[in-house]
């Protein structure tokens, strides 16, 4: 993966931190800075996130370099995507709420996702393991062209984390099998 930084995008919520563990491990394993994103939507707003920023960076420990920046932007999923595009590799927590904000319904994640083209670690909202400690990469895969593109990064990342690689679909079953009553022989002794 050829990223000059790694991104993590945060909301000043506690579960957006969540994403910080992985977000410096990926940073470690691409040997690259690690950017701490947000975007808030008054410049009052700056001074204070700025700080939840740091605070949150020296919670877990986030090494040098990195870079802390805080943009005045109305709606974050596309500062997020924005930002994204410069060549970084997005680390971000996902939501159980959608973002209902300027008419669009769904999740900043979801977003990042589908303009980005390219792979975004998305953190879930129950995740405790952190990008060092996965035990495998899993790629779902549909048949489609494009499903098929995610199995060579993914491969790449299982190879750089040192894990197995597994690649999941589902084949609808036209005609299932009959269901065979259980056949039993007694046998008294």
């Amino acid at each position: 993966m050829n990223a000059t930084h790694v991104l993590c995008p945060l909301d000043g919520t506690i579960a957006s931190v969540r994403a910080l563990p992985s977000a410096v491990d990926a940073a470690r394993l691409l040997d690259v800075p690690l950017r701490v994103f947000s975007a808030v939507e008054d410049a009052h707003e700056i001074k204070q996130r700025t700080e939840q920023l740091d605070a949150a960076a020296l919670q877990f420990s986030v090494p040098p370099p990195r870079e802390t920046d805080v943009i005045v932007a109305p709606h974050a999923p596309d500062a997020i995507a924005q930002r994204a595009h410069e060549d970084a590799f997005v680390v971000m927590a996902t939501s159980t709420r959608p973002l209902i904000h300027h008419g669009y319904l769904g999740s900043a994640t979801e977003k990042v996702v589908r303009e980005l083209h390219r792979p975004v670690l998305a953190v879930g909202p129950r995740a405790t393991t952190p990008l060092s400690e996965v035990g495998r990469v899993v790629v779902p895969c549909d048949g489609s062209s494009l499903s098929e593109q995610a199995i060579g990064p993914a491969a790449r990342w299982a190879e750089r984390l040192g894990v197995q690689l597994w690649i999941v679909t589902v084949i609808p079953v036209a005609d299932p099998p009959p269901v065979r009553a259980f056949e039993h022989t007694y046998v008294e002794r």
